[in-house]
């Protein structure tokens, strides 16, 4: 067995035990068992990444590596794959269902052992990592985006991050071409990635229904993604979905204030503002627990009337700094604030009138 080979089936092996690990009911009488584990997870992986030479351990995602969790849309709940990722592609090794409830502590915890978290859609050809580090596209045989957080390296040309302005999810009039945009500040488009599919290519009768129960929806969730890590606005050409640009980027800036967020003096809350496409005031809040004041934290959402008078709130998430930057990593986080402004909109329109 070749030093390349021998260390795929060590990242095999290991990427198996975390999906199991991950994989774990969340009965209370399994909690220590867990706890437990967890370091032993972590030594895991520090001896895997000293042994293979590639970096010695730090407690944070890293800008590159060869390990990759992916979670695919495809599923509701999604689904967790694991990938070996590299300049031959993105290779699935495994893949485990998590408890809704459980996503958002278990990309906490893969986010501290070293692993990007990505995501995938069904059957589709490409996977994906958009983070704070920058986005990068692999296929099944080679990469097609090496993007850090200043550049975007594509076959025969690099683009800055700072030149785009926008992404646009698109499909050509025949159904063949499917792919993801990048809008340049002077008014070009540069596609990071597409595929042609053969069945629309070949088949005449492939319209718009044919299209909508394919997986073509990897162009959407991919857009979505790379518009979050870049923060620009995402265009669905494709699916039609919208997004409000405000309410992502004011998630990770709120994600960014609480990893610089340096403990002096006593705890003060702090707030992220925004104004919906809607115009409805919206104010993101990490905050205390009122029965933890010396520990986890929280995530809400608070939206005000017009006249900032009347307030609804929601909690996002909670726990410790690590767990709510994870959920507020999440690119579709931003769907569930999306959600909870509707609600908690309607709850004080209900309120004024009655």
């Amino acid at each position: 067995m070749t030093d390349a080979e021998d260390m795929a089936a060590r990242g095999k092996r290991l990427a198996q035990q975390i999906l199991d690990s991950l994989d774990e009911p969340t009965d209370p009488t399994r909690l220590a068992d867990l706890e437990q584990k967890d370091q032993r997870e972590k030594d895991s992986l520090e001896r895997f990444y000293i042994v293979t030479g590639q970096r010695k351990w730090v407690p944070a995602p890293v800008a590159q590596g060869p390990q990759l969790a992916a979670w695919d849309y495809a599923q509701d709940p999604p689904g967790l794959a694991m990938y070996m990722v590299g300049s031959d592609g993105g290779k699935r090794i495994g893949y485990g269902r998590i408890e809704k409830a459980r996503r958002d502590a278990v990309t906490a915890d893969l986010r501290k052992w070293g692993v990007r978290v990505g995501g995938c859609y069904g059957s589709s050809a490409f996977v994906w990592v958009a983070d704070e580090y920058g986005a990068t596209v692999w296929s099944k045989d080679d990469v097609r985006v090496e993007g850090t957080r200043a550049e975007m390296k594509l076959p025969g040309r690099t683009l800055k991050t700072t030149d785009v302005t926008a992404i646009v999810s698109f499909v050509g009039d025949d159904y063949v071409q499917r792919g993801v945009r990048a809008v340049l500040r002077d008014g070009r488009e540069v596609t990071l990635v597409d595929e042609h599919d053969d069945i629309a290519k070949l088949d005449p009768t492939f319209g718009r229904n044919e299209f909508l129960a394919s997986d073509a929806r990897w162009i959407g969730c991919l857009g979505r993604d790379v518009a979050a890590s870049l923060r620009v606005p995402h265009r669905d050409e494709a699916f039609g979905s919208s997004r409000d640009h405000a309410i992502a980027s004011a998630l990770q800036d709120l994600a960014d204030r609480i990893r610089a967020w340096q403990p002096v003096g006593a705890f003060e809350a702090v707030e992220i503002p925004l104004t919906t496409a809607a115009g409805v005031k919206v104010t993101l809040r990490f905050a205390a627990m009122v029965s933890k004041p010396e520990g986890d934290r929280i995530a809400e959402v608070v939206v005000a009337t017009p006249s900032g008078e009347s307030t609804s709130t929601q909690w996002l998430t909670h726990g410790p700094n690590d767990r709510i930057v994870a959920t507020l990593r999440l690119p579709d986080t931003a769907d569930r604030v999306a959600l909870m402004i509707d609600d908690l909109s309607e709850a004080l329109r209900r309120h004024r009138f009655q």
